[in-house]
């Protein structure tokens, strides 16, 4: 504090500080606190990103190349990365809102079928044994449909948070929805399948099974939009009608009945479940534990 007094003609200025006396303990412990609060994470004032500032090269032959430097920005991104992140979520949403989407329903209908139509022509191109093994490994791939329908419909429609599984559970909000997987979704699976399978086996035998698996899909396909949809049209088939009821259950457990065109497989995986009551423990499952207790179990030494 400043204070001017005049005396006899003469100015003087007196200054009188005014310190907050503090016992030592106290002042050492103000003074960890001031500077724990200015260090802390957060408190300090961020850095503001480096201007755009282009990079000089200079060449042998005196050239001068001026190229442009990647622009930080405050979250860690450059422009690069922010760019792509912001492609991806275009493209995503843009999944989302075809699953979603009535037209996209109808046209995957459709294109499906076609695609499986196509791996059967191209089988009968590239298969050169007879008719009968053509027809039987469309059949094996048809028949190994339904494991992977119960596999998907399991452990991905029913599994870890997804696009996927988000879809599936409005699927169970609202049954009777237009909901389906993005066009050429599975037409992609297909070929990459294809392509697998064409490493250790003939491409002709390759695309047959694969047609079996697409043609699988498509009944599928068909069965589940008729139990939704046209479920007064399955009463006049026991196996179609009984397959809808134990879907109707599935809606209303979710954990059990993963099959939608068959039950063979939640039968021999043990989440067949045909009425209110729990899962039923097949045989099939049952004796197989039995047998290895038996092979592991040593029986106890007797005195």
């Amino acid at each position: 504090m400043v204070r001017k007094n005049v005396v006899g003609g003469e100015s003087r200025v007196q200054r009188r500080s005014t310190m907050i006396q503090l016992p030592p303990d106290d002042f050492c412990r103000v003074s960890v606190m001031v500077g724990v609060a200015v260090w802390l994470p957060g408190t300090a004032r961020p850095a503001r990103p480096a201007p755009f500032s282009p990079r000089v090269d200079r060449g042998e032959d005196g050239v001068v190349t001026r190229t442009p430097r990647a622009i930080a920005r405050p979250n860690g991104y450059k422009v690069g990365e922010l760019m792509a992140t912001q492609s991806g979520r275009i493209l995503l949403g843009a999944l989302d809102r075809m699953v979603y989407s009535s037209a996209n329903y109808w046209v995957v209908m459709f294109s499906d079928l076609a695609g499986a139509l196509a791996f059967l022509a191209l089988g009968l191109n590239r298969f050169s044994g007879p008719w009968v093994v053509a027809g039987g490994v469309a059949i094996v791939g048809f028949m190994s449909s339904g494991l992977l329908e119960y596999v998907v419909h399991r452990f991905v429609l029913h599994g870890p948070p997804s696009m996927a599984r988000r879809g599936h559970a409005q699927h169970h909000a609202e049954p009777r929805a237009l909901i389906s997987t993005p066009l050429f979704v599975i037409l992609i699976g297909a070929l990459g399948i294809w392509g697998l399978l064409g490493l250790v086996l003939p491409a002709g035998v390759a695309a047959l099974l694969v047609f079996g698996l697409y043609a699988g899909y498509n009944y599928f396909a068909l069965v589940h939009h008729w139990q939704h949809h046209r479920g007064i049209d399955l009463t006049c088939v026991a196996y179609l009608r009984r397959l809808d009821r134990l879907h109707h259950l599935h809606h209303h457990r979710q954990v059990v009945n993963f099959g939608i065109s068959t039950t063979i497989w939640d039968r021999l995986f043990g989440t067949f479940q045909p009425t209110n009551e729990p899962a039923t423990d097949y045989t099939f499952w049952s004796t197989i534990r039995s047998y290895w207790m038996k092979l592991t179990c040593k029986p106890s030494a007797t005195s």
